[in-house]
């Protein structure tokens, strides 16, 4: 009995082992980017954002047809004149039917204190632009702003990113 107990510590370590290995991998899983995500950004000139140059984005994933969440963000630097930014987002969904949603975004409180995360010189905020969405490889998303003012000065980056939902 006494050299059977020594094999059987052995088991259950080995066992321990394999069970923590499972779990670890198992959130690694968990924190991997799903497939079908996607992220872009595309700089602004430093001669301000025009009303005629919508910033398009050809989102690309693995499958033909994914569901997810759109968001738009955009950076902009302490300089910029608004406490607001309105925009037109346009896409087709998977069925090839065009959408524009119009988003507001309120980059500063009624203080100036702006909302965005970052500080200094530049900030960067973010909004979900509708539910979930059923998208189709190769679709574009295009972007512009929708405000009174023809150029926009101060805003640096426009961006949007496509996360899947299962």
């Amino acid at each position: 009995m006494k050299n059977g107990q020594p094999e059987m510590k052995m088991q259950q370590k080995r066992n321990s082992l394999s069970l923590l290995l499972t779990f670890f991998l198992l959130c690694l899983a968990a924190c991997a980017p799903g497939r079908n995500d996607y992220s872009g950004f595309v700089n602004i000139d430093d001669s301000g954002w025009a009303y005629a140059s919508p910033v398009t984005f050809n989102l690309h994933h693995e499958d033909s047809v994914a569901f997810g969440e759109l968001k738009v963000a955009v950076r902009h630097t302490n300089s910029y004149p608004y406490s607001n930014l309105w925009l037109e987002v346009a896409y087709d969904d998977a069925d090839g039917v065009l959408h524009k949603d119009t988003v507001g975004m309120e980059l500063a409180d009624v203080f100036g204190n702006w909302l965005g995360k970052g500080s200094g010189v530049q900030y960067q905020f973010e909004t979900t632009v509708n539910g979930r969405l059923r998208h189709a490889a190769g679709h574009g998303v295009t972007v512009r702003h929708i405000m009174r003012a023809d150029t926009l000065p101060d805003i640096n980056l426009v961006g949007v990113t496509f996360l899947e939902t299962r």
